[in-house]
């Protein structure tokens, strides 16, 4: 994992001049199995049997943000709304609780009221928090 992070670090800086200063996360999640569980269509695929809970486990181990954020050697921004319906606020709580329970404290979250998920990015309030 810290040889991945390193690779794209180096890819980074020669791609852009300089050196990576910090990280933002906008709407983060956990991994993309836990978002899949949550996605507000999970409870159609989850009516019929044949295929409840099918697509969160065919994408165990994609994404596993929660594992790789807190090995990252730059500090984090989280920004999530709070009426974030697509992946819920919780997630980057969760990031957030991992990364200082594995000793990385460089790691804040800014939870916006408002926002919603695809329009976070239009929220003077989380504007305000991510300067």
């Amino acid at each position: 994992e810290a040889i991945e992070c390193a690779k794209l670090s180096s890819g980074i800086n020669a791609e852009y001049g300089g050196p990576i200063r910090g990280l933002i996360l906008e709407s983060g999640f956990t991994s993309a199995a836990d978002a899949a569980a949550n996605f507000p269509a999970a409870r159609y695929w989850n009516y019929f049997r044949v295929t409840r809970n099918r697509i969160p486990r065919s994408l165990e181990g994609i994404f596993p943000t929660a594992e790789l954020l807190p090995t990252l050697p730059l500090p984090v921004q989280l920004i999530h709304a709070v009426d974030d319906k697509t992946i819920r606020h919780q997630h980057s709580v969760i990031l957030r609780e991992k990364c200082v329970a594995q000793g990385k404290h460089d790691v804040e979250l800014h939870s916006a009221q408002t926002g919603e998920h695809k329009f976070i990015h239009r929220n003077s309030e989380a504007i305000e928090c991510a300067k």
